[in-house]
C-alpha cells in the first residue's frame, strides 16, 4: 500500500537459513479492497476518539466473524490439503496489522470456534474503532477473560498517526502506545507471562508496511518459538538431520544438526563436537567446530545440552553427496558410522534444458531418415573412457541388423560442471529403425577400450492390457523376448536356461489421474517390487492372499498420507525365483531345519538387480516419466526377495533411496548373508523398513518349532543391529516393526504395507 512490502519471504529466509527458525509456510490471504473493514472489523470503525479519523466515517465493518469462519472451514483445510502443513495449535499462527490486527484479536478470543491457531502476531491494531462509542472493541478485549493463543505478540510505533501524514499532530501518536500498553497488561493478567507474551514499541515507526517489515524477524522468531518443539520430538531417537531436510546444491547457510547422546561413541564423552566433511568421496575436505544448538540461537532446547548445529559451507552446484563423520574436540574419538563414514544425497539444481524431452522412437521417427544428435556425459563413461582422448560412438540399429556407424564425439557448449562433461556426435538414422543399440570405445593405454552398459540392453514392451484397480489402473506389461543376439549382462546372453530366469511380465499400479506427461517435478516417485503376482490380485497369489499393493497405496494417497506414486511388480521366475533373488544357494538352514530348500539354485541375485537397473528401470522411466532421484525410488520384497532387497540397500543405494523388507530368508547360506552384512562398510540407502513376525516358520507349518521361530527372530534384530551400526540410525531412516504372533505369508506383509509405504514416501514429500 505505501510502496513497501513486509518483506515476509526475505524475512523467513534469512531466519531459516540460520537456523533461528524451523522450515516453515507463509500463507497471504489478499484483503477485499473497499471492503477490507467490513471483513477485518467487529464494528463499524467510526471516527475514533474526538473524531480524529474523520476519513473512516463512511467505512463498513462487522463482518470479521463470517471473515474467520471461512478462514476455519474453507483456507485452513485448503492450504493443509495441498501443501501438508502441520494442524496442530502449536505449528500454526495467524497475523495482520491495522485493522488486520483487529482480526487477529478477534481470532484470539474465538476458543473453540475458532482456527486453531497456537499463536498470533498483531502489528498496529486500530484500537480506537467503535461506533458510535469510540474504543469500543478495545473495552471488550479488555473485559475478556477467556483463554488466549500460547504465545502473543504485539507491536507498534511511536508516530502510528503522524508517520504518515506530513504535518499532523504528534499528540495523537500517544494514544498506540498506550493502547499497547493496557491490551498487554490485560493479557498478562490473565496469564501470559514473558514467555507467550512480547510487547515491542518502537518510537520512530509509523503505521506502515515498512514499519512492520523492520519488526517482521523477531516478531516471527516469538510466534515460531514453539515450532522446533516437533523437530525435537521428531528426531529425538535419530543421531543428526539438517535444515532443509534435503540438502541442495548451489546453495549457503544449509545446517546439520547432531544428538549427542544418540552417538555410539560421542555420547559419554566430555566437551563438544567436531564435524569433518567433504564433498563427492571426500573431496575438499574440511573440519568444522560444532555449537550446542542452546548458544546459536536456534530455537532448540537449551537445556537439553544434547543437540549441536554447524553451519554447513557453501555446496558447490556440482556437489551430488557431502560425506562426513563427527569427533570429539580433541579428535581422539570419532562416530564414522562403524568405518562406513555417514553420507547424505544432495539434491542438484534441475539441469539445464539442451533438447525436448523424447518420447521411446522419437530419435527414430521410423519410415523417416534423419540425422540425429546423441549427446553423452563424457565423464561417466566406464571402462576408463572418461579420460581416454579421442572417443568413438559406435552405433547401430534393429539389433544391429542395419546402420552400423562409428563417429567421433565432440565437445559441445551444454552445460558443465565438475564431473559433468558433455560431448555429442550426429549419427544417420535409417527410416526402417526402431531400435537404437550404441557402446563407445577408444584406445587408451595401448589397449582398445570399451562402454557397453555391461552387454545390458533395454527390455521392450511386446503387448500391454489395462484394467481399473484401486481407484487407478493396473497395466500389465508382457516384456519381449530377446532375440539370438541380445544379452543379460553376467549372466551370458540367451541361453536355454536363461529363458527360465528371464523377466517376462511387469505390474504397474497407477494412481487415479496419472498423466505421464503431467509428472510432478523430478518424476514420479515409484516403488518396485518382486513376486509381482502376488502383489495386487488375490486369485494369482501365493496361496490365494496377495499384497494388495494398490489398494494399499491408493488408501494412502486418498488420505494424503503419501503423494501420488506409481507401484510396480515383476513376477518372478518360477522355478528359477531362488536363483534370482538369492546370492548362493539356500542350503538347509542352521540345523536343517529347512530341508525342502536342499537343492533349490541360486546365486542369480547380482544379475536379477544389474537387470532391473540397466534393462527395466529405463524403460519404466521413459514410459511413465519415473523420477531419476534416488530419493524418490524405492525397491522392496519379502522372503527370498526380502534378500534381494537387502542386497539392493547394498549394492544399489545411489539408485534406490528407499528399501522395504519383509521377513527375509536371513537363514539361508546358514546365515552367510549376514556375515556379509557384518562385514559390509558401505553406503546405505536414506530409508529401509524392515518387517517381521514371532513365529515366521509355526505360524505357516502343521507343526511349531519354537527354536526355530527364536532363531529367525534372532537374526531380524541381528540385521537391524547391524544396519544401524553401519550408518542407519535413529526412526527417521530405519524402520524396524516385529509383529507378534506374525507368521511368513502374505497376509502378515499386507498388514504392514501401508505403514513401511509411509514410512518410505515420507521424503517423496521434500518434491
Amino acid at each position: 500500500m505505501s510502496g513497501a512490502s513486509w518483506c515476509a519471504a526475505q524475512a523467513a529466509a534469512q531466519l531459516i537459513g540460520c537456523g533461528q527458525l524451523p522450515p516453515f509456510l507463509i500463507v497471504g490471504i489478499d484483503h477485499a479492497g473497499a471492503l477490507r473493514s467490513y471483513e477485518y472489523t467487529p464494528c463499524t470503525p467510526g471516527t475514533g476518539p474526538e473524531g480524529f479519523r474523520s476519513d473512516a466515517s463512511e467505512w463498513p465493518g462487522g463482518g470479521v466473524s463470517a471473515y474467520l469462519d471461512r478462514l476455519r472451514d474453507e483456507v485452513v483445510p485448503w492450504v493443509a490439503a495441498n501443501f501438508a502443513v502441520s494442524r496442530e495449535p502449536q505449528g500454526m499462527a495467524f497475523g495482520g496489522s491495522s485493522f488486520g490486527g483487529i482480526a487477529a484479536l478477534v481470532e484470539g478470543m474465538r476458543g473453540g470456534n475458532g482456527c486453531g491457531f497456537g499463536a498470533l502476531l498483531v502489528e498496529s491494531p486500530s484500537l480506537w474503532i467503535g461506533d458510535p462509542e469510540p474504543e469500543t472493541f478495545l473495552k471488550e478485549v479488555l473485559a475478556y477473560k477467556g483463554t488466549w493463543p500460547q504465545r502473543v505478540y504485539l507491536g507498534m510505533g511511536g508516530k502510528e498517526f503522524s508517520g504518515t501524514r506530513a504535518g499532523a499532530d504528534t499528540k495523537r501518536d500517544a494514544l498506540f502506545p498506550a493502547y499497547l500498553a493496557s491490551l498487554s497488561n490485560s493479557l498478562a493478567a490473565s496469564g501470559l507471562g514473558p514467555d507467550r507474551l512480547a510487547c515491542a514499541v518502537e518510537p520512530q515507526h509509523g503505521h506502515t508496511e515498512s514499519a512492520w517489515a523492520a519488526r517482521l524477524p523477531a516478531a516471527l522468531q516469538f510466534v515460531g518459538g514453539g515450532w522446533w518443539q516437533a523437530w525435537e520430538a521428531r528426531y529425538s531417537a535419530d543421531l543428526f538431520f539438517t535444515v532443509p531436510r534435503r540438502l541442495k546444491a548451489g546453495a549457503s547457510g544449509q545446517l546439520l544438526f547432531l544428538n549427542k547422546h544418540n552417538s555410539h561413541t560421542l555420547a559419554d564423552v566430555p566437551g563438544g563436537v567436531t564435524l569433518t566433511m567433504g564433498f563427492n568421496g571426500w573431496k575438499d575436505t574440511q573440519t568444522l567446530p560444532m555449537q550446542p544448538a542452546g548458544e546459536a540461537s536456534t530455537g532448540l532446547s537449551a537445556a537439553s545440552g544434547d543437540w549441536f548445529v554447524v553451519q554447513l559451507p557453501h555446496l558447490p552446484a556440482s556437489c551430488y553427496e557431502v560425506n562426513f563423520v563427527f569427533s570429539d574436540e580433541a579428535g581422539a574419538t570419532y562416530d564414522n558410522a562403524g568405518g562406513a563414514d555417514f553420507y547424505l544425497p544432495v539434491r542438484q539444481p534441475e539441469p539445464l534444458q539442451v533438447m525436448r524431452k523424447h518420447q521411446r522412437g522419437d530419435l527414430m521417427s521410423p519410415g523417416h531418415a534423419q540425422s540425429s544428435p546423441v549427446n553423452v556425459a563424457r565423464a561417466r563413461l566406464q571402462g576408463g573412457l572418461g579420460e581416454a582422448p579421442n572417443v568413438k560412438l559406435s552405433i547401430g540399429f534393429n539389433d544391429w541388423q542395419m546402420g552400423h556407424q562409428t563417429v567421433d564425439l565432440k565437445p559441445t557448449s551444454l552445460w558443465r560442471g565438475e564431473g559433468l562433461d558433455w560431448w555429442s556426435a550426429r549419427v544417420a538414422v535409417p527410416g526402417e529403425a526402431v531400435l537404437a543399440s550404441l557402446c563407445f570405445t577408444a584406445e587408451w593405454n595401448g589397449e582398445q577400450a570399451w562402454d557397453n552398459n555391461w552387454g545390458f540392453t533395454v527390455r521392450e514392451v511386446e503387448s500391454s492390457q489395462s484394467i481399473p484397480h484401486a481407484e487407478g489402473t493396473l497395466e500389465i506389461l508382457e516384456l519381449r523376448k530377446r532375440s539370438s543376439g541380445g544379452s543379460s549382462g553376467s549372466s551370458g546372453g540367451s541361453s536355454s536356461r536363461q529363458r527360465w530366469w528371464d523377466e517376462k511380465r511387469v505390474r504397474v499400479w497407477l494412481p487415479p489421474g496419472f498423466n505421464a506427461e503431467a509428472a510432478p517435478p523430478g518424476g514420479w516417485p515409484a516403488l518396485l517390487m518382486c513376486d509381482g503376482q502376488n502383489m495386487f490380485e488375490d486369485h494369482l497369489a501365493h496361496q490365494g492372499v496377495s499384497w494388495h499393493l494398490g489398494y494399499a497405496a491408493s488408501g494412502c494417497i486418498s488420505a494424503g498420507l503419501i503423494p501420488p506414486c506409481v507401484c510396480i511388480a515383476i513376477d518372478s521366475a518360477g522355478p528359477y525365483r531362488s536363483y534370482s533373488y538369492l546370492p548362493f544357494p539356500p542350503g538347509t538352514g542352521e540345523g536343517g531345519f529347512r530341508g525342502d530348500a536342499a537343492r533349490w539354485p541360486g546365486g542369480g541375485a547380482h544379475d536379477f538387480l544389474m537387470r532391473i537397473t540397466h534393462e527395466l528401470l529405463p524403460m519404466l522411466q521413459q514410459r511413465y516419466g519415473l523420477a531419476q532421484d534416488s530419493s524418490r525410488l524405492a525397491f522392496g520384497g519379502g522372503s527370498f526377495a526380502g534378500v534381494t532387497a537387502l542386497l539392493a540397500a547394498t549394492s544399489l543405494p545411489h539408485v534406490f533411496g528407499g528399501v522395504l523388507v519383509e521377513s527375509p530368508s536371513l537363514w539361508v547360506g546358514e546365515g552367510r548373508f549376514l556375515g556379509d552384512l557384518a562385514s559390509y562398510s558401505g553406503r546405505l540407502p536414506e530409508r529401509l523398513s524392515l518387517g517381521c513376525g514371532t513365529l515366521e516358520y509355526s505360524a505357516t507349518r502343521d507343526h511349531d518349532r519354537p527354536d526355530v521361530d527364536a532363531l529367525l527372530l534372532h537374526q531380524y534384530h541381528e540385521a537391524a543391529r547391524l544396519l544401524q551400526e553401519r550408518g542407519l540410525r535413529g526412526p527417521s531412516r530405519l524402520k524396524f516393526l516385529v509383529e507378534e504372533g506374525a507368521g511368513h505369508h502374505e497376509g502378515a506383509w499386507r498388514w504392514r504395507l501401508s505403514g513401511a509405504l509411509q514410512f518410505l514416501a515420507h521424503g517423496w514429500w521434500d518434491s
